[in-house]
């Protein structure tokens, strides 16, 4: 997802998600045509990863990325089974 307009349907995406799970905005007070650079810009981390059986991470916000040590590119192409240390691995896989 490099494309400017598919980051912000999927930042859409995940503001309506937040919503609906939590009933909380993940951002407020924003101008709707701002929400990305404030979740971008956020003092929390946001990560999301897609649904498949070994999903990659799709978004990471600048939290995310200099928590990771990682660019956008390095960080999009990581599985999200594969964010935990080596040793933390199997427990978090459930096993």
């Amino acid at each position: 997802m490099t494309n400017i307009a598919n980051l912000l349907m999927h930042v859409e995406t995940l503001c309506a998600n937040y919503l609906r799970f939590t009933g909380r905005d993940l951002v407020s007070g924003v101008d709707p045509l701002d929400v990305a650079k404030h979740l971008g810009d956020a003092s929390f981390a946001v990560v999301s990863h897609g649904t498949h059986d070994d999903p990659i991470f799709n978004y990471g916000n600048r939290v995310a990325l200099d928590f990771f040590e990682m660019s956008w590119e390095e960080f999009t192409s990581l599985p999200s089974r594969l964010s935990a240390e080596a040793p933390n691995q199997a427990e978090r896989a459930g096993c």
